[in-house]
């Protein structure tokens, strides 16, 4: 998927009152972090690379800084008012960012092959289809990180 799909799609799993409060900058980001290798195997690093981006991720890496900007702003949650008290209830932008990258294709290849610990390695040859939501059988997975 390349960058202009990605960011509407980003736009459209995050929904509109998310997608509201991120910035073009938030975008650009998010996409950038969740670059893979193209369908022919080649990697972001590859001056032949065709620009392609896993969208589940990018969603959630944009819903992180959501999470990440809301843990520094300080919001009123509730305030009394003539004796009735008033509640709001703030989104879970974490939680929301776990739920998006666990739908990744990413995520599931990590989780499938390593139970949650190990390492991704993009550069196998196998090209990631970014519309599939599953890994090419020929691709053996490694990313160094605990992701569960």
């Amino acid at each position: 998927m390349d960058q202009p799909t990605t960011v509407d799609t980003v736009k459209q799993l995050v929904g509109d009152h998310a997608a509201s409060l991120l910035t073009d900058d938030d975008l650009d980001r998010a996409v950038d972090q969740a670059a893979v290798a193209d369908t022919n195997g080649r990697l972001p690093e590859d001056p032949d690379w065709e620009p392609t981006y896993e969208p589940y991720w990018a969603a959630a890496e944009a819903v992180t800084a959501l999470a990440i900007r809301a843990t520094t702003t300080p919001t009123l949650t509730e305030f009394t008012a003539e004796g009735a008290t008033f509640k709001r209830r703030t989104p879970d932008w974490w939680a929301a960012a776990e739920a998006l990258r666990s739908q990744s294709p990413l995520a599931r290849a990590i989780r499938a092959t390593t139970g949650g610990l190990g390492v991704i390695d993009l550069h196998t040859g196998a090209g990631y289809d970014t519309t599939a939501q599953t890994w090419p059988d020929t691709h053996v997975p490694r990313v160094i990180g605990n992701w569960t």
